[in-house]
């Protein structure tokens, strides 16, 4: 599918639980939208039109589909979760990792959503209900506690940071920003069971959110593995052995991801 000139593209996530990307294709062509398909998702599509023209729709309101950046996708697919596991997004809202781990483990792990903010975990609650999914329970506090309240609980964790996004930062909010990431991926870690796996996220291009933030992990933590990343069908340019690099250029966003076992 060629994309016509100007024409603004939007890529989104079906929700598998309630239809399939081949009704969302054959709903949004009946609307005058065109798609195309992901070929490293098999549930993602890019849609030939401006996000205020999906919203409006009523199967997105119904959670038929969830409007996310690609690069967005790929930290849940890295996790690779499977019914029954027990997991814990440390810092959830506002839901579209959380949900989309739901769907990918067909809304049969015991999801524990967490934020700091109690305004937004009620964004992952409201999503959660369109999408019908139900295995997702919400915590409200610091993400750096749970190491401490809940050490070796969690079959999987995904530690998606508060990051700079590569834009311009005094050198001391910046110091305090990597402080808080470590003391995330620390708590999370200590919150791992052993053998189990966890992925580290951010939407920064800065080596210091980054590589040396898992750099400083392995110092501290013996017992920590980093594990190396390849997702099947993605482009071969964003692996970074042992990581996943994404530039702001390819996608909507810098993307930055690592795996890490216990």
């Amino acid at each position: 599918m060629l994309n016509k000139p100007n024409t603004p593209l939007t890529p989104l996530r079906v929700n598998v639980l309630k239809t399939s990307p081949e009704d969302i294709w054959t709903l949004l062509d009946k609307n005058g939208i065109s798609t195309s398909p992901i070929e490293w998702y098999e549930y993602a599509l890019i849609a030939q039109c401006d996000t205020r023209t999906l919203t409006s729709l009523n199967e997105y309101k119904e959670g038929y589909f969830y409007i996310q950046q690609l690069s967005s996708m790929l930290p849940a697919l890295a996790l690779d979760v499977e019914p029954g596991y027990t997991v814990l997004d440390l810092c959830s809202a506002p839901g579209s990792k959380t949900t989309q781990i739901a769907e990918l483990c067909q809304n049969n792990c015991s999801i524990v959503a967490n934020d700091i903010s109690a305004h937004r975990i009620h964004k992952v609650l409201a999503t959660a209900r369109a999408h019908g999914i139900t295995s997702i329970s919400t915590t409200v506090r610091a993400g750096e506690s749970y190491g401490r309240t809940h050490a070796d609980t969690f079959d999987k964790i995904l530690v998606d940071v508060p990051c700079s996004m590569g834009q311009p930062y005094a050198q001391k909010n910046l110091k305090r920003l990597i402080q808080r990431q470590r003391g995330l991926l620390r708590s999370g870690f200590r919150a791992l069971k052993p053998g189990g796996t966890l992925i580290y996220s951010t939407c920064s291009p800065r080596k210091e959110e980054n590589d040396e933030v898992i750099e400083w992990l392995l110092k501290k933590e013996e017992s920590a593995i980093i594990e190396p990343l390849s997702l099947q069908h993605i482009p071969q340019r964003w692996i970074d052995n042992p990581y996943i690099r994404i530039q702001k250029s390819e996608t909507e966003s810098d993307f930055f991801i690592a795996k890490i076992t216990k």
